[in-house]
């Protein structure tokens, strides 16, 4: 696993001077970010392969189950990004009901995160049963974590090297 991160981070590494100029075209940097996902997204179909000696059919499905889980993350970290720059022009205007809406919103929001991670899960026990499904669960959350470890560190290296 070790090895895909590494390989991962590797080829996002060499992709990051587009993300980082300045007059990198948008559209350029949508694409660098999009093949950063499908990687991401590989790995982790890969590693619950190898883990869970899953069949074809079962590896169909999973790639079904993470690709909408993804797309659906995706639709919320945006969401959650809006939620957070509303909250802090609200907490800096200084103005109590729209702090209590903006914390309400957050709230929300974590509860959506919750359950779509909870979504995702019963969907997995469905394809794979109960233990498997549990293992997977872990399996995909320890390499998640890794990999956004990986890709912040690399960012944060890259943005030092580039000042």
């Amino acid at each position: 696993m070790r090895i895909l991160i590494s390989i991962l981070i590797a080829l996002t590494a060499a992709s990051l001077p587009g993300l980082a100029r300045a007059d990198a075209p948008s559209g350029e940097r949508k694409q660098l970010r999009k093949q950063i996902r499908q990687r991401a997204f590989r790995l982790r179909v890969d590693k619950l392969t190898t883990e869970l000696a899953l069949s074809p059919e079962q590896k169909t499905q999973i790639e079904t189950i993470i690709g909408d889980y993804d797309r659906k993350r995706q639709d919320l970290r945006k969401r959650r990004r809006k939620l957070i720059s509303n909250a802090r022009s609200a907490a800096k205007a200084g103005d109590d009901a729209r702090s209590a809406t903006a914390m309400s919103e957050l709230f929300t929001h974590k509860r959506n995160a919750i359950a779509l991670e909870a979504e995702r899960a019963g969907a997995l026990q469905k394809v794979l049963g109960a233990a498997r499904a549990l293992r997977a669960t872990l399996i995909l959350s320890r390499s998640e974590r890794r990999i956004e470890q990986r890709m912040r560190r690399v960012l944060r290296e890259h943005r030092r090297r580039n000042r």
